[in-house]
């Protein structure tokens, strides 16, 4: 695991790491044959990476431009159990900051002094503007001993949600919920944070919910204006989020959208509903 002393002791040898620099993590894990290299257990995997402290302080301390592995994926294996989880992502991506993974050949470079050269993703020559994932939260069967559903999974874990992006439910410029009822979305923006819970009647009264108004709200009109399409309304949220973000709604556009939160809910038949999740979205800069 990537430590600060173990880069401090790089930087007493190399020199210190300038601002906008690169910093790669050399591990050789790329010359494992598969499926060695995906390090693979019963737990998930188990590949090298970096230490929350390590990341936060190179983008606080550092300044780096970004952080690369030799892994699939910049996180040290494990790094669901971290706090923050994934730092990697949450540190660096949080600030604007960027990650490369899977690279090879990282022995044949000098220890500084390299040059990247990263193609960007072929969808920028389709003048497509990149919509960006800053965090999401998923719960499967939360609370199934409330005799009566009052809250969903989201209320577990949405202190991770907001932590992982580095936003505040204040920040967003609009809301996507998944709406077969009324009463869903209400519990939604209470379990969200929008509110507190039993404050939902009231938070509604006070906003408008209108593309233009204070609290913009299932900007599409929602399953309760076009139709429930069973599971595949969970996706007309998501679909209306990343047409505002893109600047391209069919309707009538939130004025300069730049985030927003997409929930989901399922399974209602279960009575306390099996399922839930959330992600924050934001246009790419």
């Amino acid at each position: 695991m990537l430590t600060i002393p173990f880069v401090e002791a790089w930087e007493a040898q190399h020199g210190r790491i300038a601002p906008g620099h690169w910093v790669l993590l050399r591990t050789d894990w790329s010359k494992k044959p598969y499926p060695q290299y995906a390090g693979m257990r019963d737990d998930g995997a188990h590949t090298p990476g970096p230490e929350p402290a390590v990341v936060k302080w190179l983008v606080e301390e550092r300044d780096v431009h970004g952080f690369g592995t030799e892994t699939i994926g910049t996180d040290y294996g494990q790094g669901q159990h971290f706090n923050p989880p994934y730092p990697a992502h949450f540190y660096m991506h949080g600030k604007g900051r960027y990650g490369l993974q899977c690279l090879t050949n990282l022995d044949q470079l000098p220890a500084r002094g390299s040059v990247i050269f990263a193609a960007p993703l072929k969808i920028c020559l389709l003048y497509i503007t990149a919509i960006r994932l800053l965090s999401t939260i998923e719960r499967h069967n939360a609370f199934a001993e409330d005799p009566v559903q009052v809250r969903g999974g989201w209320a577990m874990d949405v202190g991770e949600l907001w932590a992982m992006a580095g936003v505040k439910p204040g920040d967003m410029d609009f809301v996507e919920t998944y709406d077969d009822y009324p009463v869903i979305s209400m519990l939604q923006f209470e379990d969200l944070g929008f509110c507190a819970k039993g404050e939902g009647p009231d938070f509604v009264r006070e906003h408008s919910l209108t593309n233009d108004g204070t609290f913009p709200h299932n900007t599409s009109g929602g399953q309760l204006s076009a139709g429930q399409a069973g599971a595949a309304g969970g996706f007309l949220g998501l679909t209306e989020a990343m047409r505002q973000l893109a600047g391209t709604p069919i309707g009538k556009p939130v004025p300069e959208a730049k985030l927003c939160v997409v929930s989901g809910f399922g399974m209602i038949n279960y009575d306390r509903g099996l399922s839930s999740g959330a992600a924050v979205l934001a246009r790419a800069a």
